[in-house]
């Protein structure tokens, strides 16, 4: 008979989902608890070893009738996925509530020819935009004002005037109403590997006297308060304590993210009060190897700031101030550089 301590220490693998790009997977495996783990990837197969075993049922993945571009191998503790062709770069980060495993993929293979021809390329910036929410979230709603809706309006509108500038190349994780994880959304950015990520948002608290601007990255150390708005986006309850969960392989990213931040804090502070430039550990920015932030634009529940948000001329020119912010960030960033501005 087995001992309940037995069933107790089991790993059970609750889901494996992918998102594919182009010459980009990214896996996410999610766990039925936090577990030590150790990860290794040669040629064309990815390894994760857990210190206890696995339960692992392949045939609820059989009944989804949808063929995945890799095999998977359960032995034991080990999980093994193995791919159609080598990859080039293979990494991970955790992701706690639930705990999930993310696996960053790519096959894209540098040769001698594209590092010559990369100068005369002479590529372009790119630059993702993210509409917070979407589909079946709508994230704060007030008055029948819905944040999904205004996120997008903002990302449509910023999005004219890079197109219109011609300097960056422009991603959008989203141009309609629809639903994305948020571990897809910073999936795309390191699919395109691209040079800049901003996420749109508004915010809501219980004072409805609040407003202004609030500009956050990714970061372990955060305030309270960044903590509670960090669980709104994420649509978890997070605790402070259990914070260290999150293991991200581009720790290194966090300067250069706020100094994005206080980049953009001062181009719009000329239209408006930002509140604050601070770290909290949203989901949506965890495992983007590039400058990420999240950008609340208003609270939704402050009379002036709504009346604002729902403005096309205002919406027009915060997007302006947005593009200053990230044009001169970028300059920042190549200042030991060529520009190719």
């Amino acid at each position: 008979m087995w001992s309940a301590l037995f069933f107790l220490s089991l790993i059970r693998i609750e889901d494996i989902s992918y998102f594919k790009l182009g010459e980009f997977i990214r896996l996410s495996i999610e766990i039925s608890q936090k577990s030590d783990f150790s990860f290794s990837a040669e040629k064309n197969a990815v390894k994760v070893i857990f210190k206890e075993p696995l339960v692992f049922e392949k045939n609820n993945y059989a009944r989804k009738k949808k063929v995945m571009p890799f095999k998977i191998l359960v032995k034991g503790a080990e999980m093994t996925f193995i791919f159609e062709e080598n990859f080039s770069v293979a990494r991970y980060f955790v992701l706690p509530f639930p705990y999930k495993i993310i696996i960053d993929v790519s096959f894209k293979m540098s040769d001698i020819e594209d590092i010559l021809t990369e100068g005369e390329k002479r590529r372009r910036p790119k630059i993702i935009l993210d509409a917070g929410h979407g589909g079946k979230d709508p994230g704060t709603t007030h008055f029948n004002i819905r944040e999904k809706d205004i996120a997008l309006s903002f990302v449509r509108e910023l999005a004219d005037i890079i197109r219109k500038d011609r300097k960056f190349e422009l991603i959008l994780t989203r141009d309609k109403d629809e639903f994305l994880k948020l571990e897809e959304r910073s999936g795309i950015a390191n699919a395109v590997e691209c040079d800049v990520f901003i996420s749109l948002h508004v915010n809501y608290t219980k004072s409805s006297a609040v407003k202004g601007f609030e500009i956050f990255y990714f970061s372990k150390k955060f305030s309270k308060y960044a903590l509670r708005v960090a669980e709104k986006e994420n649509g978890v309850k997070l605790k402070e304590g259990d914070i260290v969960l999150f293991d991200l392989f581009s720790s290194y990213k966090e300067e250069s993210s706020k100094k994005l931040a206080e980049f953009l804090k001062e181009n719009l502070k000329d239209i408006g009060r930002v509140n604050r430039v601070e770290g909290a550990p949203f989901y949506v920015l965890a495992g983007t190897f590039c400058p990420s932030v999240l950008i609340e634009l208003g609270f939704i529940n402050n009379h002036e700031d709504r009346r604002k948000l729902i403005s096309k001329s205002f919406r027009k020119a915060i997007a302006e101030k947005i593009y200053e912010g990230v044009k001169n960030f970028i300059t920042y960033q190549l200042s030991y550089q060529n520009s190719y501005l």
